[in-house]
């Protein structure tokens, strides 16, 4: 949502080139950070040059950390980049969220790229400046007052920002606005944006509207397409996006819009088009790889799907937003680009892929960091949709077994995805209707919550059919109808052919019947006989086995 943030400095600092700043570094507490050694002791002399005395250093964002959890800092700065662990962008969002400095902490980011990154998360995430090296003291020194006057005038919204007090925080905004303060274009970008996290886009239309009918802001014009697209104004929204871009501009977000609004028309080609612009121009947000997942999945460029899982694995994997969901995402992707894929040698080469991620993770960080999360489990699920794609449904159903557990509402909100598909693939319509009934939808990462709801769609007419049988089916059997139960239940199988629990049911009520009769019945016979055949041969759980040994004695008289 915060899309529009790379204009907040370069507004902040022409506002400030009218005043004289006058800035000490005295007696300031300042932290520095660079991996780079000789980098780090040049902006250090700097730092000494403009008279900072308490100057702590660090190489990397771990260090960093520890840092300002033994002792509070006025001033941070740090590079972009920090070696292979997080960013500076990404330890400024741990410092915040963690709250391990103060509100009125001063961040700034260096880096020596020409093109500014595009910065992602919420306004109290974001840098008080980005300064391009080289840069000399004087400018440092410049750059540092004009981004300490900001922080300490708005100090009011920052800190309601960071008590999560979105209302004060807008508040606060309209009041440093009505004082005709230097601040006012910047105190409107975030409050447009605090407006979007409140969900209140009729005010934050009512707010832009007499900004563009004065002058075509940049940033103006890009907050309205995205205001339209929340409103659901998808006309306006396309137009006001296509505004932007017949302007020449170079705009990540009216690309995005774009992409959106196309989607929703069902124009998924050139939705597609729309969103590989947004990411190319701005790979760095997590939001916009989630929805090139989304749009290319639908559109069947599953390459391309499984290139922004991976992003958003790598870009996370060092953040606080990191999580073995993103992992899950990824190896799911390479998986469902084998399975629409045509050639069956690329189809291998992919399997082996997924295959070989699943290997090579087995041990790393992250899925360390996250306890509740089996990974075995997830390898079989995975090993599991490989073999029914390849047509080893025997293996696959044993993978289903081994992974699922006796009740479905315990297993693992990173699971549940890819153990639909294999219960889908594998037409384990029973299972699959179990799992649904218990599933959390809002425990779900979106792409996990996306696939659901395609598998719930799909599948919708044959839940619905096997669940009115089985209910009919266990009424009866509870009635004493048991002929009429077995009918239903043997309906339900041709839906659900590979169902243990269907079977045993089956099993359960052909032997009471049998019981009962002074011949036993031979079509019946038939039917023991088929369903002790497939009993051998499918995997159980232990809890089935248990049932099938207890049943097997009993139903022994009546195969041939």
């Amino acid at each position: 949502m915060t899309i529009f943030y790379k204009y907040l400095s370069y507004i902040a600092h022409q506002e400030y080139l009218l005043t004289s700043p006058t800035f000490s570094l005295h007696d300031k507490p300042i932290l520095l950070i660079d991996a780079n050694s000789t980098s780090l002791q040049l902006l250090k002399r700097s730092m000494e040059t403009l008279g900072g005395s308490n100057i702590a250093i660090a190489k990397d964002a771990a260090q960093a950390a520890k840092l300002c959890q033994a002792s509070a800092f006025d001033i941070i700065i740090s590079d972009l980049k920090l070696g292979n662990g997080p960013t500076g962008l990404q330890l400024l969002e741990l410092l915040r969220v963690n709250n391990l400095i103060d509100v009125s902490t001063l961040f700034l980011l260096v880096s020596e790229e020409l093109q500014r990154p595009p910065l992602m998360g919420k306004a109290e995430i974001q840098p008080d400046d980005y300064i391009l090296k080289p840069f000399s003291p004087p400018t440092l020194s410049i750059r540092m007052a004009k981004a300490m006057g900001r922080r300490r005038q708005l100090k009011p919204i920052y800190a309601a920002l960071a008590d999560n007090d979105i209302k004060q925080a807008i508040i606060s905004c309209k009041k440093e606005m009505d004082k005709t303060s230097r601040y006012r274009q910047f105190c409107s970008i975030i409050l447009i944006e605090l407006l979007w996290r409140l969900g209140d886009y009729k005010k934050a239309l009512q707010f832009l509207t007499p900004l563009l009918n004065d002058q075509q802001l940049p940033w103006a014009v890009i907050a309205m397409a995205r205001t339209q697209l929340y409103l659901q104004q998808f006309t306006d929204a396309t137009e006001t996006a296509r505004s932007i871009l017949d302007n020449r501009m170079v705009a990540p977000d009216a690309h995005e819009v774009l992409a959106q609004c196309l989607l929703r028309a069902d124009q998924l080609s050139q939705a597609c088009i729309e969103v590989k612009q947004a990411i190319d121009l701005a790979p760095h947000s997590i939001d916009r790889q989630y929805l090139g997942c989304e749009i290319s999945q639908a559109a069947g460029d599953f390459e391309f799907a499984k290139q922004c899982c991976l992003q958003m694995l790598e870009q996370t994997r060092h953040s606080i937003h990191r999580s073995v969901g993103h992992l899950c995402n990824y190896i799911r992707a390479i998986v469902d680009q084998a399975e629409h894929c045509e050639d069956k040698s690329q189809a291998d080469q992919l399997h082996q892929q997924a295959l070989g991620q699943l290997q090579k993770e087995k041990q790393s960080d992250l899925v360390k960091s996250d306890s509740s999360f089996n990974y075995d489990t997830f390898t079989l699920l995975i090993k599991g949709r490989i073999e029914a794609l390849q047509g080893q449904l025997n293996a696959a159903r044993e993978a289903l077994s081994a992974a699922s557990p006796s009740d479905t509402a315990s297993l693992s909100p990173h699971l549940i995805a890819d153990s639909a598909i294999l219960m889908d693939q594998l037409g384990a319509y029973d299972q699959l209707a179990s799992l649904m009934n218990n599933v959390e939808m809002s425990q779900l990462e979106p792409l996990a919550k996306q696939r659901i709801e395609q598998i719930q769609e799909a599948s919708a007419e044959v839940l619905s059919e096997l669940e009115a049988l089985l209910h009919d089916a266990k009424s009866a059997q509870q009635q004493g109808q048991y002929r009429s139960a077995y009918q239903h239940f043997k309906q339900a199988l041709t839906l659900s052919p590979s169902s243990v629990n269907i079977q045993l049911a089956m099993v359960t009520l052909a032997i009471k019947m049998q019981s009962h009769l002074r011949q036993p019945d031979p079509d019946l016979n038939k039917d023991c006989y088929e369903l002790n055949r497939q009993l051998q041969r499918l995997p159980k759980t232990e809890q089935q086995n248990k049932q099938w040994r207890q049943l097997y004695p009993q139903l022994k008289p009546y195969l041939p």
